[in-house]
């Protein structure tokens, strides 16, 4: 490395700056990259040594710069010197050094191992071995043995392996010395160590039955359970080798058994069992008797035991039934006692039992005195079987029977008793007794009610058990009504209802009104003679149950604005009115279908059918809110309706009226008229007028139509920024009755107006119907005309002087809710609305039902041509 130690740079001198002299055999120079050093820079060149023989080499070394002491020189000297072999030994990746030891783990007696001994040539020249003179000596040398030779030569740079087996006889650590001649000078032999450390191998026998292991010598036999006489089970065990050598199974045959009862059906397929591995064997059970048979089996091998014990166990059976007995759900032992309770002297209980058969074989009955259930005891004669089991009964396994106990007494006492004896072929308790007792007291003469509880209607008083005369109340749209009378003694089970007997507690058969008057209940004591008699009174009443009304009237209170409710109603029972600014109360009429109903408003009764005084509305915009109840008569039924009220004025300011008189007003009051807006002011059309207003409080009339023109009930659009008033009326002295007209005249202004002639279609004319501007269009609609009175018309025109006529509009059908309405044919579109929603023409009229009042009917259809009712 050359470093420049100086404060300038270091330049170094032609394109060979480093240069060797004196002796250049052998010797080569690398440059410097560059000439230049930086000062404390540094720059390295190289000098290369290639020998051609065996001696001494020298030489002097100079570097020319500009450095001021001059050109920098140096010696260096170098040997040539002969290649040769090198030999390394190794096992695996672990190089094993001269007299190193290789350390080949364990093998087992009997067993044998392989060590792989790799040598590699890291010389430079071809290492030499002699293969026939490798020997292993020492100790063990017998447990080791050459199984292949390496190559007799290796090159420089490669290996070669070799293999030797070990197959030990001794247990503990066996060692031997490999010796390997090689051309190697350092290491010629090459010597290592061979160590392996011995252990003895073992058979383990591990025996299993379904995956439960069985211990040698066991305690606990191998159960094969219950096998019914004639018949026999078998299972499968596995012998499984869990040691490290070959498990021999000695004995022949290799699996025996020491009771027949348990046979070895198929023996283990092999008798060399390899480690990990497994070989199955079946054990047969087959019982000759009734008992509990058990046997030793015995399995012989090599393993440290030698021999394999357990035992077996198994018991053989024959079918055979099984006597139970219940009450209802309740076991009875044999020799138990069964308490039936205390009943009234005189009166009698029957019990059920139920014997069934637990076993696996039909149980049959063994007749005893001609009778399969036997009494003994039987204290005054009592008890009695009232339904036995007949002679040929048989019980099949699962299966029941049953027999009927009746206790009679005649007298009281406090304890009677019985025992019953039944006989079977039963396996277990083939005569099976059990006791039954009971207690007798006085008969009760209790004949009295403790509820009466009709399906229908309700009693005129409360019921009382010392009460026996009532009257129900019950709608007389009703056919039928049950009921269900409660005695007071609950023992009592036999009632009369109209003399058919039923039990306490029970709903009776169908009472039917039209026929009875009377309803009867006759109550008969325990003690059979002691009887009580309640009447009820049948009284039919129209309408009991009916909580509708036939009209709700809510009015202002000088009855100028009277409404039926009822009409109004939404899904909801709910209904609105809308109260002039003048309104501060209202008064309300309700006439409910029966008059003797309850009525109440927001919680207080009201009298039935005429009209409150006045309640008062909430102020501004307020709503007031009215809650309408309606109870019953029989008080089961209820309805609810609520009104809500709000003053329809009161966002609203009077700016004005109307022009009245004067040659600059309107000659009559405004009615029928038509309003627009254009041109930023109000335009209104009435009869023969026009009257424009920029604020509608200051008037001026802007045009008086000419004599034959009249368009009082005509309509008007605004259309391409024109204003047209289209059709209407006008009266005519000769006939004393109105014309309707044709005619129609346009205007931008309202001011100058072109009466269009002659208008082609409006066939009749057409007064008071309803138009809209619609999809480039002007659509009239409905009214009247001359000739056929109401209509239902549709006309369009895109100039207001053509007209074409549109297919009549097939009008939806109304809802049940809207029945009343007349609407079959023509649509009456008296003072009627008209407007464009969501692209449907909406139209709206007030129609006439029977009673004369006047409802909004909504109906649409694009273009005119499909209207529905809404």
């Amino acid at each position: 490395m050359l470093k420049n130690t100086g404060v300038g740079k270091l330049l170094l001198n032609g394109n060979e700056p480093v240069k060797i002299s004196n002796s250049s055999e052998g010797f080569t120079v690398v440059q410097p990259s560059t000439s230049e050093i930086a000062p404390n820079g540094s720059l390295t060149f190289k000098v290369n040594f290639a020998p051609t023989e065996e001696k001494s080499y020298g030489g002097t070394v100079t570097v020319s710069s500009n450095d001021p002491s001059g050109d920098f020189s140096f010696t260096i000297t170098a040997s040539g010197v002969p290649t040769k072999p090198i030999a390394s030994i190794f096992y695996g990746t672990m190089e094993i050094m001269q007299s190193g030891t290789i350390h080949a783990g364990e093998v087992m007696i009997t067993q044998s191992g392989s060590i792989e001994v790799i040598i590699k040539n890291s010389g430079d020249a071809v290492l030499t071995i002699d293969p026939a003179n490798i020997t292993i000596t020492g100790a063990n040398a017998a447990a080791f043995s050459k199984q292949t030779n390496p190559g007799a030569s290796i090159s420089a740079g490669s290996q070669s392996q070799f293999t030797i087996q070990c197959t030990p006889t001794t247990p503990g650590e066996n060692n031997a010395t490999l010796t390997i001649p090689t051309n190697d000078a350092s290491r010629n032999p090459a010597v290592v160590f061979l160590r392996v450390t011995v252990t003895r191998g073992a058979a383990v026998l591990e025996l299993s039955q379904g995956g439960a292991v069985i211990a040698n010598n066991t305690i606990t036999p191998y159960d094969f359970g219950q096998v019914e006489l004639g018949d026999n089970k078998t299972s499968v065990f596995t012998i499984k080798n869990t040691g490290n050598i070959p498990l021999e199974l000695t004995n022949n045959p290799v699996v025996e058994s020491s009771n027949p009862a348990f046979t070895i059906s198929t023996q283990p397929a092999n008798r060399t069992i390899s480690p990990g591995d497994t070989v199955p064997f079946i054990i047969r059970y087959t019982p000759t008797a009734e008992r509990q048979d058990t046997g030793t089996i015995t399995i012989g091998n090599n393993s440290n035991s030698l021999m394999f014990t357990f035992t077996v166990t198994g018991t053989g059976y024959a079918n055979k039934p099984q006597i139970t007995l219940k009450q209802g759900n309740t076991a009875i032992a044999v020799n138990a006692e069964f308490d039936l309770g205390t009943i009234a002297a005189g009166k009698t209980k029957d019990i059920i039992f139920t014997i069934g058969n637990s076993g696996d074989a039909d149980l049959a009955f063994v007749t005893v005195n001609n009778n399969r259930i036997n009494l003994a005891d039987n204290d005054a004669g009592l008890f009695a079987v009232t339904y036995q089991p007949s002679a040929s009964m048989v019980v099949t396994p699962g299966n029941t029977t049953t027999f009927t106990v009746r206790f009679a007494p005649t007298t009281t006492g406090p304890n009677f008793t019985t025992t019953m004896q039944i006989k079977t072929n039963s396996r277990n308790n083939d005569e099976f007794a059990f006791v039954v007792k009971g207690a007798a007291r006085p008969a009760d003469t209790e004949a009295r009610l403790s509820g009466l509880q009709f399906t229908q209607g309700k009693l005129d008083q409360q019921f009382h058990a010392d009460i026996t005369s009532y009257t129900l109340k019950i709608d007389a749209g009703l056919p039928l009504v049950q009921v269900t009378p409660t005695s007071m003694d609950s023992t009592i089970n036999d009632l009369k209802v109209n003399g058919v007997s039923q039990s306490s507690g029970v709903q009776s058969r169908d009472i039917i009104l039209a026929s009875t008057a009377t309803v009867t209940i006759v109550v008969t004591a325990e003690d059979g003679t002691t009887t009580q008699t309640y009447t009820v009174t049948i009284n039919r009443i129209v309408n009991y149950s009916n909580a509708n009304l036939t009209s709700l009237y809510a009015s202002n209170m000088d009855e100028t604005d009277v409404d039926n409710v009822l009409n109004f109603l939404d899904t909801n029972n709910k209904t609105y009115w809308d109260a002039l600014p003048d309104e501060t109360q209202l008064k309300f009429k309700v006439t409910p279908v029966n008059t003797n109903a309850t009525v109440k408003i927001n919680g207080a009764t009201i009298s039935n059918g005429v009209y409150t005084g006045g309640y008062n509305l909430n102020s501004g915009a307020a709503v007031t809110i009215f809650t309408f109840t309606i109870l019953s008569e029989d008080g089961e039924n209820q309805r609810t309706i609520t009104f809500e009220s709000r003053y329809m004025g009161s966002q609203w300011t009077k700016v004005g009226d109307l022009p009245g008189t004067g040659s600059n007003e309107l000659s009559e009051y405004p009615y029928e008229h038509t309003v627009i807006v254009h041109n930023n002011q109000f335009m209104m059309t009435n009869s023969y007028e026009t009257f424009l207003s920029p604020n509608g409080a200051a008037w001026t009339k802007s045009f008086t139509y000419p004599d034959d023109i009249d368009h009082w009930r005509c309509s008007t659009v605004l259309f391409n920024n024109t204003v047209y008033n289209i059709g209407g009326s006008k009266w005519n002295n000769s006939s004393e009755e109105y014309e309707t007209a044709s005619v129609v005249s346009s205007s931008t202004n309202g001011t100058i107006w072109t009466i269009a002639s002659p208008v082609t279609g409006l066939t009749n004319g057409v007064q008071n119907h309803t138009s809209v501007v619609f999809n480039g269009a002007i659509y009239t609609m409905g009214g009247f005309t001359k000739t056929v009175e109401q209509t239902n018309a549709v006309w369009r025109s895109t100039n207001g002087t053509s007209w074409t006529s549109v297919a009549p509009p097939a009008w939806g059908a109304e809802t049940a809710t809207q029945a009343w309405y007349t609407i079959t044919k023509y649509l009456l579109l008296a003072a009627a609305i008209m407007a464009v929603i969501q692209n449907t023409v909406m139209c709206g009229a007030p129609v006439m039902e029977p009673a004369g009042f006047r409802k909004p009917l909504l109906r649409h259809g694009p273009e005119g041509t499909t209207i529905r009712l809404l």
